[in-house]
């Protein structure tokens, strides 16, 4: 496992920090109080590693900024990229991503799995109501069930998956 940005919010927002202070964090940390694995939880997540380096193949959360070496990538990059520029509309990370790894990451939502030489989507939006997906890596085969629920109703993902 991997740290992802919203493991990340958890303990900022119990110190007080109002950045991450979302109705979903405030939940997620009631939830976790609620059964008893609060504190726990805090330390599992604090033992997640940012990055897998598997030779040929890395996992991150979000993605690796291309051009940076893999060993100066930025713990808000593996956490939160999406466009190289932090705009909406900007860049997406991958389309321009040549590194030397094959990056298998999540945190942006696809209706099916993202598959480039050089970097492979697999967050299906379970979340949403869509799917869970890994890939086996010697394989290379994509492997998805589907959500029960729908978790989450968001405005601008919804269209995914109706």
């Amino acid at each position: 496992m991997i740290l992802g940005n919203n493991e990340d919010k958890l303990r900022p927002t119990l110190d007080g920090d109002p950045t991450y202070a979302t109705p979903a964090v405030l939940e997620t940390i009631r939830q976790l109080s609620d059964a008893g694995i609060l504190e726990a939880s805090l330390a599992l997540f604090d033992g997640f590693p940012l990055l897998l380096d598997l030779g040929d193949v890395v996992v991150a959360h979000a993605g690796l900024r291309p051009g940076v070496p893999l060993s100066e990538q930025s713990r808000v990059d593996l956490l939160k990229i999406k466009t190289i520029n932090g705009q909406p509309d900007g860049a997406m990370w991958w389309e321009s991503y040549d590194g030397r790894e094959k990056v298998v990451f999540g945190h942006h939502v696809f209706r099916d799995p993202l598959c480039l030489p050089k970097a492979i989507g697999i967050d299906t939006g379970c979340v949403y109501g869509g799917r869970l997906t890994a890939i086996t890596l010697e394989s290379g085969v994509f492997t998805s069930v589907r959500a029960r629920a729908t978790y989450y109703r968001h405005p601008g993902k919804a269209y995914l998956f109706e």
